[in-house]
């Protein structure tokens, strides 16, 4: 239906309380967003992703990290700051050979764009590993493509009001100009 504002006096329009639909349902997820991040500080005690801890150079919070994951699954971790240490020593040797080393490290926060665009190719390599993580990749990928193609193809189809001749509100019916 056309707005109120857009029709002359008498005519059929969408009035605000013929159409609470979808304001109801803006109002229930905001609620509900708000009851979560309220959850998320007050209630649950999340932890920082230990990979981007490594990355930013906080071995010592990463394995603090890992090892409170460890024991809240009720396991023993064998993860410790010497771990790191020597992941990054063995980092070092392979850079001092000219390998490109596939682990995040803050040193590659340091590298050169071209570096860092070798070690991301690098990354996409192991994709296609075996046929098997290839296929795997693949049909990842078109399941992404086409689930947004289906939404945004999904979300185009609205109804052009002036196509209309009259509207019956009771019935919910369209009626073309001739």
């Amino acid at each position: 239906m056309p707005a109120c504002s857009k029709v002359k006096p008498g005519e059929v329009c969408c009035t605000k309380s013929s159409n609470m639909g979808w304001r109801y349902t803006l109002l229930c997820i905001g609620a509900i967003c708000l009851a979560v991040f309220f959850l998320r500080f007050v209630v649950f005690n999340f932890q920082e992703s230990p990979k981007y801890l490594l990355y930013r150079g906080k071995d010592e919070k990463a394995a603090k990290v890992l090892q409170y994951i460890a024991k809240f699954n009720g396991r023993q971790s064998n993860i410790t700051l010497a771990t790191f240490q020597a992941l990054e020593n063995e980092e070092a040797s392979l850079a001092s050979r000219g390998a490109i080393a596939t682990v995040s490290t803050p040193t590659q926060l340091k590298k050169t764009w071209r570096q860092q665009i070798k070690l991301e190719l690098v990354r996409y390599k192991m994709l296609f590993v075996s046929t098997n993580t290839a296929r795997l990749t693949i049909l990842v990928w078109i399941t992404y493509v086409f689930d947004y193609w289906g939404f945004s193809i999904a979300g185009e189809q609205t109804i052009d009001a002036s196509r209309w001749n009259s509207i019956d509100t009771e019935k919910g019916r369209f009626y073309r100009k001739s």
